[in-house]
């Protein structure tokens, strides 16, 4: 037949290059054309089981390109090279026979080619739309997320309206928002999901509906759903990916997310009666005076506004500019003070203008004008709070040196000090810097600086406590030292007992001093005290160990002084006088200080300092247990487990 001649276009590559013009850009419904598509065998035996997809959204927002991407379709598509004008006009219709879906593509929003009667024709093609389909795509840019015009809020206010009105549909239809480039970096998806749905639920609060579902949600209707596509040129392989995870939802029923699941066939009318069906709807559609809504007053209220709120943000470029300049110097104490008066000066200038214009073109303007004006405040909000943590580092690098320059005595306390009166700076100048709270995580930036502030301190507490511990560590050498040392000069039977005793005492002296140090003047909590008193003492027996090493390798040098002191002089320490001695006495004194060295060195044998070293061990059961050795000057001891 001529209808099958003319559409036999397909190939078993691309099924989905069907497609016909269903109205045009006249609002004239193409009947006989239509007809001829859906008797096409491919399409006709269909019968019942075929699903209705349909896109809406802005001229150029990359409509056509999404559906050929998505189901293989044909529909033209702008390109960006040549002029920006209008590409698919109408409505057009395509079918993918293999999986039983229509797709229909519907002319753009916002058009400058339909100039004052695009709402009109915006409005009746939306609404057609949403009537055939069984998904419904409203596709918009990421960025106009929230602004009334780009997220296509008038069209979706009328489609409300006119639904109930028009067409009781049995059950919920579905809408899908499909936010473009959308960037997952700077955005919160979840955060978009709920601002568009909290304005879905907001216009639909606010549309008439009959008393019988007054207090019906939008749910009853519309079922609403999300999803988010990476920008196709600059993310082309992210793109691809989720355009085929979108594609599986529409053809796979195994996909958990399957748009079409439990859907009634049953309730479809045979897809030859369609045709009719879409002539009444189309007609319905035309003839009711109501889908002409929103006014032409309302309409030009809305270019009205938009303009002044342009020349608004005209004016408020100068001051923007020299507080910028202000800022590029470093922190500004006046920033809140300038950026408010930015804004309210703006405010005055917009409120003056445009009062007079409808209140909600009036109000969805000036939301629009401090989004701009906040975005160009929130820039400089960022390079305030650099300049802040700049700030900050220097006057803790300051502080914390100036503190340990001091001592350790009162460490702590000028520490306190010093967090005190920077958190105190802190809060004054980030009150001082910011104008959205809520948006600009005033908080947040207290909260970081402070953790600032905890770790610098934390990092002069922990390398003054370094040093000294270091400086400890060298007086206890010296000490262990000059005690032992004073012990030899004065050997006798019990050195060996003195030098523990002496030991003992000194390593008790210095574990309590320690302790009183690390308690007061560091504030560190006991459960620390046990690790470095462990480790004094540690370095005390290894220094012990090593001064006796040396010392004992000298003891006859020690012994033989010892010697002459006892056989040369009398008890009080002067020179005998050997000529008034008789020879029996010099045998004497002989014998007596060669038996005393004799009983010196045998009280030095079997000595060992093991216990000194288990009295080291044993102070604190958690400190030995957290060391696996301990090196004793060049030898290791490991300890039994």
């Amino acid at each position: 037949s001529t209808w099958e001649n003319r559409f036999k276009i397909m190939d078993a590559q691309a099924p989905g290059t069907i497609k016909q013009q269903l109205v045009d850009e006249n609002a004239d419904l193409h009947l006989n054309a239509v007809k001829g598509f859906v008797n096409l065998e491919e399409i006709s035996r269909q019968g019942r089981r075929y699903n209705v997809v349909a896109i809406i959204g802005a001229q150029s927002s990359g409509k056509s390109t999404l559906l050929n991407r998505l189901f293989g379709t044909s529909f033209d598509m702008m390109n960006s090279i040549d002029l920006r004008k209008q590409t698919t006009k109408g409505i057009w219709i395509a079918a993918v026979p293999k999986n039983g879906v229509l797709v229909l593509d519907v002319e753009g929003s916002d058009s400058k080619e339909r100039w004052e009667e695009r709402t009109t024709y915006e409005q009746s093609t939306a609404l057609f739309a949403l009537a055939l389909t069984n998904v419904l795509l409203v596709n918009l840019w990421t960025q106009d997320v929230g602004r009334f015009t780009a997220s296509n809020y008038g069209v979706i206010r009328v489609i409300f309206e006119m639904n109930i009105k028009l067409f009781r549909q049995e059950t919920a239809k579905r809408i899908l928002f499909v936010l473009r480039d959308y960037v997952s970096e700077d955005e919160n998806f979840g955060s978009l999901c709920d601002t568009i749905l909290n304005d879905v639920r907001k216009i639909w609060s606010e549309i008439p509906k009959p008393p019988e579902l007054a207090d019906a949600p939008p749910e009853k209707f519309f079922a609403i759903d999300f999803v988010s596509l990476p920008h196709l040129k600059f993310k082309r392989k992210e793109f691809e990916e989720e355009v085929n995870a979108l594609r599986g939802r529409f053809f796979d029923d195994k996909d958990e997310r399957f748009l079409f699941r439990d859907f009634d066939y049953s309730k479809n009318l045979p897809i030859d009666s369609l045709p009719i069906y879409m002539e009444k709807v189309w007609g319905e559609i035309r003839s009711n005076k109501d889908i002409n809504l929103p006014s032409q007053k309302h309409m030009v209220s809305l270019f009205r506004c938009g303009q002044i709120k342009g020349e608004v943000l005209d004016l408020a470029q100068g001051d923007l500019r020299r507080l910028r300049t202000s800022v590029s110097s470093g922190f500004y104490d006046r920033f809140r003070e300038e950026g408010k008066a930015i804004l309210d000066a703006s405010h005055k200038v917009y409120d003056d203008r445009a009062h007079d214009y409808a209140p909600q073109a009036f109000e969805d303007m000036k939301k629009e004008l401090d989004m701009l004006l906040f975005s160009e405040l929130g820039d400089l909000f960022k390079l305030q709070i650099e300049h802040l943590k700049r700030w900050l580092k220097d006057s803790l690098e300051k502080g914390t040196k100036e503190a340990a320059d001091a001592g350790i005595t009162g460490l702590m306390e000028r520490l306190k000090a010093l967090r005190g009166s920077l958190h105190q700076e802190i809060v004054v100048k980030v009150d001082s810097s910011v104008l959205k709270p809520e948006v600009w995580n005033e908080e947040g930036v207290k909260r970081e600086c402070l953790e600032l502030i905890e770790e610098s301190i934390a990092k002069c507490r922990e390398k003054q406590l370094a040093v000294y511990i270091v400086e400890r560590r060298s007086g206890v050498k010296r000490a262990i030292e000059n005690r032992v040392s004073s012990i030899f000069e004065e050997l006798d039977d019990d050195s060996f007992v003195q030098l523990e005793e002496a030991y003992q005492r000194m390593i008790e002296q210095l574990s309590e001093e320690l302790t009183k140090v690390l308690r007061d003047s560091f504030e560190l909590e006991e459960k620390d005290f046990a690790k470095y008193v462990f480790q004094l003492r540690e370095l005390a027996f290894v220094s012990l160990r090593e001064v006796l090493s040396s010392k004992m390798r000298d003891l006859h040098s020690y012994l033989i002084r010892k010697f002459k002191n006892l056989f040369t002089k009398n008890e009080k320490g002067l020179l005998r006088n050997w000529r008034a001695l008789k020879e029996e006495e010099i045998n004497k004194f002989y014998t007596i200080a060669k038996e005393k060295c004799v009983s010196i060195l045998n009280s030095f044998k079997g000595k060992k300092l093991q216990k000194l070293w288990e009295s080291c061990l044993l102070y604190t059961s958690d400190a030995a247990d957290d060391l696996l050795c301990v090196d004793l000057g060049g030898r290791r001891i490991i300890k039994k487990k």
